[in-house]
């Protein structure tokens, strides 16, 4: 793999520097979010990026998605959408070429505020749009504090007999306060445990849902983190299922768990500080960022070969698990594999 950029993209000096960038499903267009509340779509060309459209959030830029499927259009040309989250405003699924807002979805607190997700992600099958408010469980039970990751996933195929031999997904939750939460988000079962709510006079809640579904009894494994300020990234490995990737502010390493070991605990609803020693914790890949409280992303490519990411020192580390590239000495915000070939992107605070 070369050790030279391939493409290369200056963030306008208005904007500062890019937080982050991500692939569209296909490889062919690239988001990319500034410092500001500003995104940049770039059109992936033979030897340069070209900038397709630029979207102005009203308000500061949480999170941004692409969904998995091409949009319909009328013009012949493969329109992708991408989800955005931005402070008080309703989420939008934005068209990336004609910046157009598509639909939008909205949560609303007790007084009629928007509440903005600062994590987005679609379920495996794209129909729903998966976004959590804090969580504010009582008397230290259950997973509390800002959500800040989402990772839709497919539970171990143990549990595909319980599901008519089909794929159980699931959800792994991860917060600003260190804890990490597998949940079931498969239709089928969440319609199964339902319950309706009323209030005093036997009537539906006037605002919010009137039907629910009680945390604990979606959780299938809960922990928390020992080391770190928080989690930033969760990502399942593409073909193992049990294998999911931690990524924490203020931590040296990622962390690689085998969700195996977690599942049928006895509380799993505690969210219980685990030991180093583990037997769940596969591994932990040292990336230093510890002194910092920048969020460094990291990817796997399609087959779950590598997984890359990069540092504080503008190094960019890719195990397979042994290769490192240093191709700047720029702090390297985010790192991720372009879909259906070896190319790697990579955004620096510069």
């Amino acid at each position: 793999m070369s050790a030279h950029p391939v493409l290369h993209a200056v963030c306008p000096p208005a904007h500062r520097f890019w937080r982050c960038a991500q692939w569209s499903p296909d490889g062919t267009l690239l988001l990319a979010r500034a410092e500001s509340h500003t995104l940049h779509i770039f059109l992936v060309a033979e030897k340069r990026l070209e900038l397709l459209r630029t979207y102005r959030s009203p308000t500061p830029v949480l999170d941004t998605q692409w969904y998995m499927y091409p949009a319909a259009s009328e013009d012949g040309d493969v329109h992708w959408c991408f989800a955005v989250s931005s402070r008080d405003v309703p989420v939008r699924l934005v068209d990336a070429r004609t910046s157009t807002t598509k639909a939008t979805f909205a949560m609303v607190n007790h007084v009629e505020d928007y509440i903005a997700p600062t994590s987005l992600a679609f379920s495996k099958d794209g129909a729903r749009v998966l976004d959590l408010a804090p969580s504010q469980e009582s008397a230290g039970i259950g997973q509390c504090g800002i959500i800040s990751a989402l990772a839709p996933g497919w539970a171990p195929r143990v549990f595909d007999e319980e599901n008519d031999g089909q794929p159980l997904e699931i959800l792994a939750v991860g917060t600003f306060s260190g804890t990490i939460g597998l949940y079931v988000t498969d239709a089928h079962w969440l319609a199964n445990m339902t319950e309706v709510r009323y209030d005093a006079y036997g009537n539906p809640p006037r605002h919010g849902a009137s039907e629910v579904v009680p945390g604990h009894r979606m959780c299938l494994a809960g922990w928390q983190l020992a080391e770190g300020k928080g989690i930033t990234q969760l990502a399942w490995h593409p073909t193992q299922r049990n294998v999911l990737v931690v990524s924490a502010r203020r931590s040296s390493c990622l962390y690689v768990y085998d969700t195996s070991y977690l599942y049928g605990t006895s509380i799993p609803f505690s969210f219980e500080r685990r030991s180093a020693e583990d037997p769940a914790l596969l591994a932990k890949l040292p990336r230093p960022a510890a002194d910092t409280h920048q969020r460094f992303w990291f990817d796997l490519d399609e087959a779950g070969d590598y997984l890359v990411t990069g540092d504080e020192n503008g190094t960019i580390h890719v195990w397979s698990w042994d290769a490192i590239l240093q191709p700047t000495s720029d702090a390297i915000g985010s790192a991720q594999f372009r879909p259906g070939n070896a190319r790697m992107l990579a955004n620096t605070e510069k």
